[in-house]
């Protein structure tokens, strides 16, 4: 793969079960790196730093309020990664600081529902999002989910768009509450994204 984006929620309620994640992380690759934010049951457990040691330790770029730049085939793309939104300090006008409103930018936020916010701060060409784990429990073949977390009610699974702004979430792959799934597996997205003709 090109880039590998982690949106957050590494551990649920304790931060010491971080490296033994990261021995797995570690070996993940991808041709112009790999990009991690907060979650909110991080930014609960422990620090920013915590977090951003453990990742830039394995070769992971941490984002939270930054972005960073990549040139890809003579062209750049910016990444940009807020912190966590439920009792954080994410801050979208920081995060998409220097940015030029004409090159495309792929936001890593890990609650969805921050999406109108970004917006309101210029064209997010992609906001990748996770939180909700889709649901979690669905409804079968309506696909509805009963059960939303907060900032996460809008914008519970799969892709949106507003305006020329586009947002993805991702059921991921863990549970929050009662270790349970129905009707909504777990999920690692792959993305592919094309320049508009």
């Amino acid at each position: 793969v090109d880039i590998i984006a982690l949106t957050g929620d590494y551990v649920t309620d304790d931060s010491s079960v971080l490296p033994s994640l990261m021995s797995h992380l570690q070996n993940l690759k991808a041709k112009y790196g790999i990009f991690a934010s907060m979650g909110n049951h991080d930014g609960w457990t422990d620090s920013p730093s915590y977090y951003r040691s453990h990742f830039e330790n394995a070769g992971i770029k941490f984002l939270i309020n930054q972005n960073t730049q990549l040139t890809i085939n003579g062209s750049q793309l910016h990444i940009a990664g807020t912190d966590y939104i439920w009792l954080g300090q994410a801050n979208a006008a920081q995060t998409l600081a220097n940015i030029p409103h004409h090159e495309p930018v792929i936001a890593l936020v890990h609650e969805p529902d921050y999406f109108d916010t970004m917006c309101a701060n210029r064209r997010i060409d992609l906001q990748l999002s996770g939180h909700t784990h889709g649901g979690q429990c669905r409804v079968p073949f309506i696909g509805y989910a009963p059960v939303t977390v907060r900032y996460g009610e809008k914008y519970i699974y799969g892709h949106y768009q507003r305006d020329n702004s586009q947002l993805f979430v991702s059921r991921g792959t863990g549970t929050s509450g009662i270790r349970v799934r129905f009707a909504c597996p777990p999920a690692l997205a792959i993305l592919t994204l094309r320049a508009q003709s």
